[in-house]
């Protein structure tokens, strides 16, 4: 098989993106990668990253490859775990306090720091509307995210989001009180609940 179409089949698997670094762990030249950039069938997205230039880009996708740290919350995970419908205009991440990213300087990213500990409390995975899995705080955590920032938050959002979580069949409330006494906002947490059961 030529590099070329090991690079086609890789994304054929990997639902249309290959990193440089896949091509390195192989032993493959990535200067194919420049070949097939400089023809149109591939698109570079962020250093090393690339995309067939048939597809649409994966914003959520490309943001945690540029910043693997991050963990998607606030209003962004409500958005992936569909519990609003409002397409966030800014993707919103929590990083691990002291962590330094490039897209810090960048419009259309908003940042929140939390102690490692914290960090990685209720971390999951989730697929993006595009296909792709990304990391995510589970829905519990985010709606205790919520409510502790709702004051940067839109108001009106993080109210409809428990309103729909209160009404779900599945939902998990001995899960958010226990996140919601992690980040001692437990009281304001109950006294939404009370107000929507």
């Amino acid at each position: 098989m030529s590099s070329h179409d090991m690079i086609l089949s890789m994304m054929e698997k990997n639902n249309g993106y290959v990193a440089a670094s896949s091509l390195r762990t192989l032993g493959m030249d990535t200067k194919i990668l420049q070949r097939m950039t400089a023809r149109g069938e591939i698109e570079r997205l962020a250093h090393g990253l690339y995309l067939r230039a048939d597809l649409m880009e994966d914003p959520f996708f490309i943001a945690l490859y540029r910043c693997p740290q991050g963990i998607f919350s606030m209003d962004t995970a409500l958005f992936l775990h569909q519990i609003t419908d409002r397409n966030p205009y800014q993707l919103s991440m929590t990083i691990p306090s002291g962590t330094n990213t490039t897209l810090l300087k960048e419009p259309g990213f908003r940042f929140f720091y939390l102690t490692s500990e914290q960090w990685e409390l209720g971390r999951s995975t989730i697929v993006t509307p595009f296909g792709n899995p990304v990391s995510v705080y589970d829905l519990e955590r985010t709606l205790v995210d919520c409510v502790r920032k709702i004051d940067v938050l839109d108001r009106d959002e993080v109210l409809s989001a428990i309103k729909s979580y209160v009404k779900m069949k599945d939902r998990d409330q001995s899960k958010l009180l226990a996140y919601a006494e992690a980040f001692r906002v437990r009281e304001q947490v109950w006294q939404y609940l009370e107000v929507l059961l």
